[in-house]
């Protein structure tokens, strides 16, 4: 089943003159599948990455996720259906500092809370945050706050923060961007983990070695996307 659907994607800004910054885009990806996204600088990339995370509306074109037309839902439906069905991962964590690792990921399920009709009790909001918690190697850390955590443990929390809801899907925007080479193998090896067991991702990145590790790389230039094969392993 196609989790996403895009099809005949535009997007202009009328800023003294019009920019057009996508061109048609459309993308198809199924459930369960692990996508790279890459472009150079100025390519669109941001905007696509706004669209799907339904930050932002195309000026024209289709966006269908889990076969729903997200072009038709009303600013509080798209706020609950980004809350609910799209995992956000960042490069910067976006972890609040006062809180513990397990206060981060649980503070996803009272976001969570404001839209639903179905509340997440405390109970259980503990117990899931806890197991998204274990599911990225942190059982051993849940008490403890950002600061007292390296960078690679900080990006496991907000991993575990993204997947707390269960969502459709995970979109991360370089999440290995701020970390070293062994680090962002072990970030690679938690997504691989996720993608193992039935998880939709997409990863923006520039780093060639994140996205060779992915089933497909989709690169976008000028708006267009350019290649949208799977990968060449080796290459």
């Amino acid at each position: 089943m196609n989790c996403i659907e895009l099809n005949g994607i535009n997007k202009h800004f009328e800023v003294g003159e019009r920019k057009n910054v996508l061109k048609g885009i459309s993308l198809h990806i199924n459930s369960g599948e692990m996508i790279a996204i890459m472009g150079p600088s100025g390519s669109g990339k941001s905007t696509l990455l706004n669209i799907l995370g339904l930050l932002d509306r195309p000026t024209s074109g289709t966006y269908y996720l889990e076969e729903k037309d997200t072009n038709i839902l009303k600013e509080k439906e798209r706020a609950f259906t980004r809350n609910k069905n799209i995992g956000f991962v960042f490069q910067n964590f976006n972890l609040i500092n006062e809180l513990s690792a397990l206060e981060n990921v649980k503070l996803n399920l009272q976001f969570y809370n404001l839209y639903s009709k179905r509340k997440v009790d405390h109970k259980e909001a503990l117990r899931r945050s806890k197991e998204a918690l274990i599911a990225v190697g942190l059982e051993e850390h849940i008490n403890k706050r950002p600061l007292q955590l390296s960078g690679g443990q900080q990006q496991r929390v907000a991993i575990a923060r993204a997947i707390v809801n269960n969502p459709a899907f995970i979109l991360a925007d370089e999440p290995t961007g701020a970390l070293d080479s062994s680090t962002t193998e072990e970030i690679m090896q938690v997504f691989k983990r996720l993608h193992q067991q039935g998880n939709t991702l997409i990863i923006v990145t520039h780093n060639k070695e994140v996205a060779k590790q992915c089933d497909r790389i989709i690169e976008i230039k000028d708006g267009e996307i350019v290649t949208s094969g799977k990968r060449e392993d080796g290459s």
